[in-house]
C-alpha cells in the first residue's frame, strides 16, 4: 500500500514541470508530447522541492504534509491559471519528421535482445537494492538520513546533530524534501517509498536519451544508444 503514495505523490511535481514547459515553449515547441511529461517529471519534482524549500527558509511554510501540499497546490494553480489564459496562443506537440524505418537485422536483434536484459537485470538490482535500508555512507550522511531529520522535524536541518558534524549540508535539498514529501503521504518513514524517486530519476533518464537519440537517429539505434 506504501508504494501507492509514489505516483500520486509525483502526479503534482510533473503536473507542474508540464505546465511550466508548455508555457516556456509557448507558441513554437519543441517537445513531442512524451518528451514534455517525462522532462515535466524532472524539471517538476525539482523545482517543486526548491519552492518548498523557499517557503520554509523564509518562514511562510515548513516541511509538514499540509505545508509541503498547500505550496504546490498554489504553485501549480498559479502556472495552470497562466496556462489557462494563453491555451489558445500555445500549440500542439513538436511533431518528428517522417523517417525511413528499416527492419532490424539478426544481429541488431540480438545486440537489442541482450542489452534489454541487461537494463531490466539492472533494474531489478536497483529495486531489490533501494527497497530496504540503505547503508552506504553517502545515502545514510546525506539522501536519506537528512530526509528523515526534515519529516521528524518538520524543519530545514543541515546536521542532524548540531556540532557534532553528522550530515553533510552541502548537497542539494531536492533529492531529501522529495523523500519527505513522499514518507509524508504515506504518514510514516518507508525506506522502498523513499528511494523509489531515484529509480524512476534513473528510467527517466533512459527514455529522454532515447527521445533524444530519436531525433537524430532511427529509432533502433536509439534504443540501441539508450
Amino acid at each position: 500500500m506504501s508504494y501507492f503514495w509514489l505516483p500520486v505523490g509525483l502526479a503534482l511535481p510533473t503536473s507542474i514541470g508540464w505546465l511550466l514547459l508548455r508555457l516556456v515553449e509557448g507558441s513554437t515547441p519543441v517537445l513531442t508530447k512524451w518528451e514534455r511529461w517525462i522532462a515535466g517529471f524532472v524539471l517538476g519534482s525539482v523545482l517543486a522541492t526548491y519552492i518548498i524549500f523557499l517557503t520554509e527558509i523564509t518562514g511562510v511554510g515548513s516541511f509538514s504534509f499540509l505545508s509541503m501540499l498547500v505550496t504546490q497546490l498554489v504553485l501549480a494553480g498559479v502556472l495552470g491559471a497562466m496556462y489557462w489564459r494563453k491555451k489558445q496562443e500555445l500549440a500542439t506537440c513538436y511533431l518528428l519528421p517522417a523517417t525511413c524505418f528499416s527492419s532490424w537485422k539478426p544481429w541488431q536483434k540480438l545486440l537489442g535482445a541482450l542489452l534489454s536484459i541487461w537494463l531490466i537485470i539492472k533494474l531489478i538490482s536497483a529495486w531489490i537494492i533501494l527497497i530496504g535500508p540503505a547503508y552506504f555512507d553517502d545515502t545514510i550522511k546525506n539522501w536519506n538520513l537528512r530526509a528523515k531529520g526534515f519529516y521528524h522535524t518538520k524543519e530545514l536541518i543541515l546536521e542532524v546533530i548540531p556540532g557534532l558534524g553528522q550530515g553533510i549540508g552541502s548537497y542539494p535539498q531536492s533529492v531529501p524534501i522529495m523523500k519527505t514529501w513522499l514518507v509524508s503521504l504515506n504518514g510514516s518513514w518507508h525506506e522502498g517509498l523513499a528511494n523509489g524517486i531515484h529509480l524512476l530519476w534513473y528510467m527517466a533518464a533512459i527514455a529522454l536519451t532515447f527521445l533524444i537519440l530519436r531525433r537524430i537517429v532511427q529509432s533502433t539505434w536509439a534504443a540501441v544508444g539508450a
